[in-house]
């Protein structure tokens, strides 16, 4: 089974990377991870990348018009759910 783990805010956080870890270590038998990653450079200089795949998080901000109806949200309304709501 693939099991994708999400809102991580990267691992120079150690409590975040932690959590991944055993999260990952505890599931882990006959499974598959993905990490969807705020900050992958992060994980990927602290090695979750040997127990999961990492992506960026950042990677599923919408592009084109709906790119630029979630960028005017964001700047005008100040509210970080929108940034979580697109991408979870």
């Amino acid at each position: 089974m693939n099991i994708s783990l999400y809102a991580h805010g990267g691992s120079a956080n150690h409590g975040c990377e932690a959590l991944a870890r055993s999260t990952i270590q505890s599931l882990e038998k006959g499974n598959e991870f993905t990490l969807l990653s705020e900050r992958p450079e992060e994980d990927l200089k602290y090695g979750l990348n040997e127990i999961a795949r990492i992506e960026s998080s950042r990677d599923l901000l919408p592009e084109g018009l709906q790119g630029l109806v979630y960028k005017l949200k964001m700047k005008f309304m100040h509210d970080e759910c929108i940034y979580y709501k697109t991408i979870y």
